[in-house]
């Protein structure tokens, strides 16, 4: 595996232990960690002090690479990797490897694909205007091409991927049509990712969807006809969401989305075995993308993963931060053992009576 230095960044909220895992999923060794607490600054992020630590340290561990856990402006990225003799990689290089990693169906390829021209785009001209003054590691020069004609080539690209989506996307809207008819209620699983989505819809709905692979196991929406005892409801697993999450991927991923604003019903699934303050910020993380994305169907928290506290207290304290979000249904269980999927079943099948008892309410005008 690669080794790399990480550039670790508390002010801006980052959690060292997400950015390690992001890292590693993409093949990186983290050798050293090193925390920069001061304000960033415009040419390299990092103090000229930083800066001649990072170097000693990209030299003391032989490593091809830096990451940072904000993300830098083009121009930085230049600096850094002209001054550091190595590529430059910032968080949403990572999250965009992962993805790519994990992309297998076509719809997932093309959204991979829109973010990184977005992304380029965005800072086409800076990128050029650097790539000019000379082949720098993690850069390439663009030869005979001048800058308006690659920005035209990469509106040109961004149109012909927008419209295979579009047509992902009219897919996707016959098939909820389709389950519309069917008469039969719709349920997404939304959560930060490694909460346990894909394994509490496999437990729920019997399948066996990958569930080895720690982050960002599923990028295109996964449906699955749950029967619930008394009702039936397809049950849809959504891309997990992440802080920070770039704006480039949050418009590319829109199609995927859209099946989660449609639901009748969302379970937020809530990772409680780890501390509060991680849980609070997930949290606030998953509302802050919802709210982003219109999101107005009601939600049901599931504190997954309660088979992982031994202290009864520890686990009171958890499901009150929970509480203090405004979540009257609270439901802990353990999708991994199997505790619990009776009480989330009953809370879904309360939810929708309610739901249809309230719109059958209002079509009799009472």
């Amino acid at each position: 595996m690669e080794r790399v230095v990480l550039i670790h960044y508390p002010p801006g909220g980052f959690d060292l232990k997400e950015t390690k895992a992001l890292a590693e999923e993409c093949g990186y060794t983290v050798a050293e960690v090193i925390v920069y607490r001061k304000r960033p600054r415009s040419k390299y992020f990092i103090t000229e002090g930083k800066l001649r630590q990072l170097k000693e340290a990209v030299t003391k561990h032989k490593c091809t690479s830096v990451i940072f856990e904000p993300n830098l402006k083009t121009v930085q990225k230049y600096n850094l990797a002209k001054e550091l003799g190595v590529e430059v990689i910032d968080r949403f290089d990572l999250i965009l490897q992962i993805f790519a990693l994990h992309a297998g169906s076509q719809e997932a390829k093309l959204q991979v694909r829109l973010a990184k021209l977005y992304y380029d785009l965005a800072r086409a001209r800076e990128r050029i205007r650097l790539a000019k003054l000379g082949e720098q590691p993690g850069f390439y020069g663009l030869g005979r091409y001048q800058v308006d004609n690659y920005i035209r080539h990469v509106k040109y690209m961004i149109s012909i991927t927008r419209k295979k989506l579009e047509r992902i996307r009219m897919r996707r809207e016959l098939w909820r049509r389709r389950r519309r008819k069917l008469g039969y209620p719709v349920i997404a699983l939304i959560g930060y990712t490694v909460a346990g989505k894909t394994t509490l819809f496999n437990a729920l709905s019997g399948y066996s969807q990958p569930t080895d692979r720690p982050l960002f196991t599923t990028l295109s929406p996964k449906c699955a006809l749950v029967d619930l005892g008394n009702m039936k409801t397809f049950v849809i697993d959504s891309v997990g969401f992440i802080q920070n999450l770039p704006h480039e991927l949050v418009e590319a991923f829109k199609s995927t989305l859209e099946e989660t604003v449609a639901c009748d019903l969302g379970l937020l699934v809530v990772d409680i075995s780890e501390d509060a303050e991680r849980i609070f910020k997930k949290v606030n993380t998953c509302m802050e993308v919802l709210a982003t994305v219109g999101f107005r169907s009601p939600l049901i928290c599931v504190a997954n993963k309660v088979d992982l506290i031994d202290n009864p207290e520890t686990l009171s304290d958890r499901l009150y931060i929970l509480k203090r979000w405004g979540f009257n249904d609270i439901v802990p269980v353990s999708a991994l053992k199997g505790y619990g999927l009776d009480l989330v079943r009953f809370s879904i099948a309360e939810h929708l009576r309610k739901k249809t008892d309230f719109y059958e309410c209002r079509a009799e005008g009472k």
